[in-house]
């Protein structure tokens, strides 16, 4: 089981139970607050995580059923948590959490970035064998490139991938002194 005693967790894995503990704070649970997890898919889609009260803090405790951690796709998720008691809501904090893909599955599934990024790869291909401009398909939407605007878009797609992967660097910034 994942468990991080308190506060939010930076990774996670699919198909393993989370268990984490958010303290209540300025917003007990004891005093009626209901804490929701409000997460941002890789695709784009809101998912919620219901926590339950212990004591005057929050936990949350998913375990890995069809219903709960096996249900978010691996990838980079943003996350923000508020706090409501009927009459007011609070947003009491949000950042980032990876996913990882469940290890226990033959065939890890590809994000959105890693699937655009292979239909550009396979479109660069295309406009290298056949001409200056290819045309291909992303979800039955066309699209038509040149050459100059698919390198653009696959270094967009390139770095989104590194982000998700965790495998951005600390980049050096020369700084000259005078």
């Amino acid at each position: 089981m994942t468990t991080i005693p308190t506060g939010e967790p930076l990774k996670v894995t699919n198909g393993d139970s989370w268990s984490w503990t958010r303290p209540g704070s300025d917003y007990p649970a004891t005093a009626g607050w209901i804490l929701t997890y409000y997460l941002s898919t890789p695709g784009g889609t809101m998912k919620t995580i219901a926590t339950s009260a212990s004591g005057g803090d929050f936990l949350v405790s998913l375990l890995p059923a069809a219903t709960s951690t096996a249900v978010f796709p691996p990838g980079l998720y943003n996350w923000s948590a508020r706090v409501t008691n009927g009459t007011n809501a609070y947003t009491v904090g949000s950042g980032k959490f990876r996913i990882a893909p469940d290890p226990s599955t033959a065939v890890a599934a590809q994000t959105h970035a890693e699937t655009c990024l292979g239909i550009i790869e396979a479109a660069l291909v295309r406009v290298v064998a056949l001409g200056d401009v290819t045309e291909y398909e992303i979800d039955g939407v066309k699209f038509k490139k040149n050459k100059t605007e698919l390198l653009a878009l696959r270094n967009a797609y390139r770095q989104e991938v590194r982000l998700e992967r965790g495998q951005l660097g600390m980049r050096l910034i020369p700084v000259r002194l005078s």
